[in-house]
């Protein structure tokens, strides 16, 4: 009988410690798959915001609905005989880049609406003039990447700006999240964006 006992405890301890160690790795699994997920999303949106803003001629924060900022940005009118780059025209005695289209960065939900929030990233065609009377539209034919689909999720988006410095500078702040063991876990990352061509 006490042989029994002991042979009981022993695999109790044994199972104790599996349990433990099983817990530890499902623990471990979840932190790494939703950490790389949460810096993919960063990642890309990184990628597609800095590859347009970077382009850019002007940028001004736009206020939206909810705790996020969205970003409205102008891109150079003129382009070199490829179509591929942007180039300066003279406007008076000054080489400048003129403004051309204007768009936009924000999140909103699954209908790309302005005025929504969400945890999608899109990118914002302007019609009517900025700042006084404008629309912004979602643009159905912008990806990020085409074969993944829209940057999600991301729960903030933030824009700022600095004037001080030539050329202009936006940062971009993201703030992605992850379950483990139903805790939820943040991540915040900043990029730092410098406009090239702003006159």
């Amino acid at each position: 009988m006490a042989e029994l006992l002991v042979v009981t405890s022993i695999l109790a301890l044994l199972l104790t410690s599996l349990c433990g160690v099983y817990l530890a790795m499902v623990f471990q699994w979840q932190r790494q798959q939703g950490e790389g997920d949460a810096l993919v999303a960063t990642s890309r949106t990184f990628a597609a915001v800095s590859a347009e803003l970077s382009q850019a001629v002007t940028a001004n924060l736009v206020n939206q609905r909810g705790p996020d900022s969205a970003i409205i940005y102008t891109l150079p009118l003129d382009k070199d005989t490829t179509g591929q780059y942007y180039v300066p025209k003279w406007v008076g005695n000054a080489l400048q880049y003129r403004p051309g289209a204007q768009k936009a960065f924000y999140l909103s939900d699954s209908t790309g609406n302005f005025d929504r929030t969400g945890k999608i990233l899109w990118r914002g065609v302007i019609s009517g003039s900025y700042p006084f009377s404008y629309t912004i539209t979602p643009d159905p034919t912008w990806d990020a990447d085409a074969q993944r689909g829209r940057i999600s999720p991301l729960d903030s988006l933030h824009f700022s700006t600095d004037n001080w410095g030539s050329p202009l500078r936006v940062t971009v702040t993201t703030t992605t999240s992850y379950l483990i063991n139903n805790s939820n876990t943040q991540m915040t990352r900043n990029l730092s964006v410098f406009l090239r061509n702003a006159n």
